[in-house]
């Protein structure tokens, strides 16, 4: 099943996960955009890309997140 970035984002505050107190895990972030989103809301997010160009594609919308260098 395939969800589109504000249907995930939607789950995620519905169940309580962007809240300050929790941790994400995000595989495979895409773009980055959830990310931006989930890190400007949830205390600790982690993001995993294994495709390099779509790392760094990642990195650009987090950027403004970010408290740890990727």
């Amino acid at each position: 099943m395939y969800l589109h970035t504000r249907d995930a984002h939607d789950l995620y505050r519905k169940f309580g996960f962007t809240e300050p107190s929790e941790r994400v895990l995000e595989t495979g972030p895409g773009s980055g955009y959830l990310t931006a989103l989930l890190a400007s809301e949830a205390g600790d997010v982690t993001s995993v890309e294994i495709y390099a160009p779509m790392a760094t594609d990642a990195r650009a919308p987090a950027s403004g997140c970010l408290r740890t260098p990727v």
